[in-house]
């Protein structure tokens, strides 16, 4: 029995460490630990952590996969909503009329993105 539970605990670090192609903007949780903020965001790398240490205690979680903050950048960048954002983001105002325009822009980059 002893045996089954380290063979469960390494299942998932033996496919993590198999040859397979590493993607640009794509980790899977399963590569992905509390390390990797930076790269895909502190809810994305908390469901790596999840995936990681519960998976190996006999908690089902699905694994899946999560998308870069280069690639949200990328996606910004390409198709020209970085400068639509802070366009918006310099049109606010201050004083009063502060929130009505913070919300007006809010919506506006809502509706962009």
């Amino acid at each position: 029995s002893n045996r089954k539970s380290t063979d469960k605990s390494n299942k998932h670090r033996s496919r993590s460490s198999m040859t397979r192609p590493k993607f640009k903007y794509i980790r899977r949780f399963e590569d992905v630990t509390s390390e990797d903020v930076q790269i895909v965001g502190g809810k994305n790398a908390s469901l790596g952590e999840m995936f990681r240490s519960l998976s190996n205690k006999g908690v089902h979680v699905p694994n899946g996969y999560a998308t870069t903050a280069d690639a949200y950048r990328e996606f910004l960048t390409h198709n020209g909503l970085d400068k639509f954002i802070k366009e918006k983001l310099s049109e606010i105002k201050t004083g009063a009329d502060k929130i009505h325009t913070l919300e007006t822009a809010g919506a506006s980059i809502r509706n962009a993105l």
